[in-house]
């Protein structure tokens, strides 16, 4: 992937920082949102996120606030990608060589190494373990 890619699939946990008060790296969040707002980058993602996001803000809240919070960051129209054949195997690849690691996790980062984009996420442990592929960054070095 080119060092000035402006691509990134980011996971549903830098969406919710964006709609809620959840630490950390909300700062570096919302910056990924404004430079996405102001057209200095692309975001795109897996259709698995907005699964994750339904999950998620159902669990935390009633069905109607739910459903307000995600349609507020579908209007922001990122591009959303199906899972394809090539995709579901990548995936496949990169979460069997290593435990602990979801399809969905892996899903994100097999997305981005597809479209030659970077995977934004503030997981540790799956950047730990799978940095040596490329297309990935940490949300906390967004910016930086």
């Amino acid at each position: 992937m080119p060092e000035d890619s402006n691509i990134y699939v980011i996971d549903s946990s830098v969406a919710i920082k964006w709609l809620t008060n959840e630490e950390p790296f909300k700062e570096e969040a919302v910056k990924v949102f404004d430079d996405y707002f102001n057209e200095k980058i692309e975001l795109v993602v897996p259709d698995i996120f907005w699964w994750e996001l339904g999950n998620y803000f159902g669990r935390k809240l009633d069905s109607k606030t739910a459903y307000i919070s995600i349609q507020t960051i579908k209007k922001n129209r990122m591009r959303t990608y199906m899972l394809s054949n090539d995709m579901f195997m990548k995936s496949l690849r990169i979460m069997t060589k290593d435990a602990g690691i979801s399809f969905y996790d892996a899903s994100y980062h097999a997305l981005a190494i597809q479209i030659g984009g970077t995977f934004l996420t503030s997981d540790k442990k799956y950047y730990q373990k799978k940095r040596r592929l490329g297309s990935i960054q940490l949300l906390e070095n967004y910016g930086a």
